[in-house]
């Protein structure tokens, strides 16, 4: 039988994702503030982001046309406060995340992102964390489909690159395709100018 669902973490982090979300629409109108009185001081940043998944077999398949967030440092904020409040016994069930809370909250969401299609228990803890983290964003673009994608304009600051895809798998009981749900959350510190961002199955979470 599967390890307990990880909903405890979403009932402990409603209080987190309500302040994220009234946070969200204050950072936007400060960044246009600041962007419109020191337009001819500062350098802006883009990001020229290129993702795909690799296979087994060697096959590339580009990420096509999958959703794309810029989230700032509240997102990071976010997940420490969810990784401090899952309870020690449960840190040993999570296969990832390492030493890090923002990893354990990762690793959780993780589990819950690829159960929440059989149970209403992780699939409330998916909503949960996913509304959450895009309540903190300041972007967000589609992928074209080669897999790329730019976001433009980004004042110098250290962000956070979110988007979710699905993958394929062979099922080893059936030898059936299935859908296997994962997350990228990769993040980028904009110093000005234009920098690459490659996601793949290392930053896959």
């Amino acid at each position: 039988m599967r390890a307990r669902s990880f909903l405890h973490v979403s009932l402990a982090v409603v209080a987190f994702a309500v302040a994220c979300h009234l946070g969200a629409r204050s950072a936007a109108s400060q960044a246009s503030e600041s962007t419109a009185v020191g337009t001819e001081e500062q350098t802006f940043g883009r990001i020229n982001v290129s993702a795909g998944i690799i296979y087994t077999n060697g096959d590339v398949k580009p990420a096509a046309r999958i959703a794309m967030y810029l989230l700032d440092e509240r997102a990071r904020g976010y997940l420490e406060r969810v990784g401090n409040a899952i309870p020690p016994k449960d840190l040993k069930r999570l296969r990832f995340g390492g030493t890090e809370p923002a990893g354990w909250a990762l690793s959780g969401f993780r589990q819950c992102v690829r159960f929440e299609r059989y149970n209403k228990k992780d699939a409330a803890c998916a909503e949960t964390v996913r509304e959450s983290l895009l309540s903190c964003a300041i972007a967000a673009t589609r992928t074209g489909f080669d897999g790329k994608a730019v976001l433009d304009s980004l004042p110098p600051a250290k962000y956070y690159v979110f988007a979710e895809i699905t993958t394929q798998k062979v099922n080893r009981i059936s030898g059936r395709f299935m859908d296997d749900p994962h997350f990228w959350f990769a993040s980028v510190v904009v110093r000005g100018g234009p920098q690459e961002l490659v996601l793949d199955n290392n930053s896959l979470w």
